[in-house]
């Protein structure tokens, strides 16, 4: 599959140490800037993804709170029935 964005921004930085002789070779490229802008571009897809992870965790949190209530309650419901039948 897809690179995603920190995989995408390590092989860019792992790329740049190659140095001019691989750029000279080339015969052109890309620039620096613009190499340093693909790499802004990178890194804010990245921090905007993981603002979307960091949002999500506190809703996916309360939601397993929520399910671990309701079983709680389920089971003392179940555990006050049998009580009452058995006549504890």
């Amino acid at each position: 599959m897809g690179q995603t964005p920190a995989e995408a921004v390590k092989e860019a930085v792992r790329g740049k140490g190659r140095g001019r002789r691989e750029k000279a070779g080339a015969g052109g490229g890309e620039s620096s800037t613009e190499i340093a802008l693909q790499k802004r571009d990178l890194a804010e897809k990245e921090v905007e993804r993981l603002r979307h992870i960091v949002r999500r965790q506190p809703k996916e949190f309360k939601a397993q709170m929520l399910e671990v209530s309701r079983e709680e309650a389920e089971e003392r419901m179940l555990d006050e029935r049998s009580n009452y039948r058995l006549g504890v």
